[in-house]
């Protein structure tokens, strides 16, 4: 089990509770850029959490009424780019389980949410442990408030230049091509109140240019390395299986394209790719 620092930083930073949900028709992905409006509306939300308990940190564990916040904050995002206008509250009181194990939690919404969000907001809760060193106590009530809002963003990127960067991505190893993309969903989250992500899930068929190899590795989720010789990972923790393919072959992939957006201290002027990682797609030198 994640310790509850590590898990408040995942809430806030790694957009856990993002759900995917159905560009608006004027919005779609393969929309010209001409035909997209200078500037698009993207929620953002606005949660408000009370508390009105003594010792919440010894009881709760230091990170939960940050993840908490931050967590339902992802789940509103992700509501109101699905259903636009949703507003309310959701009333809680957490119990801890007998012995150890994840807390007793039960909601009552009020207003226009959707179930959805509500279910969403419940998984979050689903993320904290109760453990026995933990200050006692019999319930904690509490009230999530649910405010939408909207800023004024830069049109999304174009089906052309999320293929371009697929297709970047890939030729850096310069032993695949994407032969075929098919994007699958698209998400919207809050990596903190400062930052929206937007997040394009895409289905690949590669076709190798050359012999190479096509490395499975596995850390928290799998990923695939593709490389001209076989590929033996640098990471701690990391394995990997690498197989050998002839050029003229086909595989498949998975691949997540994330774009930010800056908020603070003003709305930036476009989405940015995100790059980086020690996981991914990459040659292998």
């Amino acid at each position: 089990m994640r310790s509850s620092v590590a898990l408040a930083l995942s809430l806030v930073f790694g957009g856990w509770f993002s759900m995917a949900y159905a560009l608006p028709a004027g919005e779609a992905a393969s929309a010209p850029r001409a035909a997209v409006a200078p500037q698009s509306l993207v929620p953002v939300g606005d949660v408000s959490l009370n508390i009105d308990t003594p010792q919440i940190e010894e009881k709760m564990g230091g990170a939960f009424t940050l993840g908490l916040r931050s967590g339902a904050n992802n789940c509103y995002v992700a509501a109101l780019a699905a259903t636009p206008g949703q507003e309310g509250s959701i009333d809680f009181v957490v119990k801890p389980p007998a012995g150890e194990g994840r807390f007793l939690v039960t909601l009552n919404k009020k207003g226009s949410l959707g179930d959805g969000l509500v279910g969403c907001v419940r998984s979050v809760f689903d993320y904290f442990y109760h453990y026995k060193d933990k200050v006692a106590f019999d319930a904690i009530p509490g009230t999530l408030r649910f405010t939408p809002h909207t800023v004024s963003a830069p049109p999304a990127p174009t089906e052309a230049e999320l293929r371009a960067v697929l297709d970047a991505q890939y030729a850096a190893a310069k032993v695949v091509r994407v032969a075929k993309a098919v994007q699958s969903s698209v998400s919207l989250d809050a990596g903190s109140s400062t930052e929206v992500f937007r997040r394009y899930l895409y289905a690949v068929d590669l076709e190798f240019v050359a012999d190479g190899y096509e490395a499975v590795c596995r850390h928290y989720e799998p990923y695939k390395v593709f490389s001209a010789r076989p590929y033996t990972t640098p990471y701690a923790g990391h394995v990997c299986e690498s197989k050998a393919h002839k050029a003229a072959d086909h595989t498949s992939d998975t691949v997540v394209l994330a774009y930010r957006l800056a908020l603070y201290p003003a709305v930036g002027a476009a989405w940015e790719l995100r790059v980086g990682g020690i996981t991914g797609t990459r040659p292998a030198e």
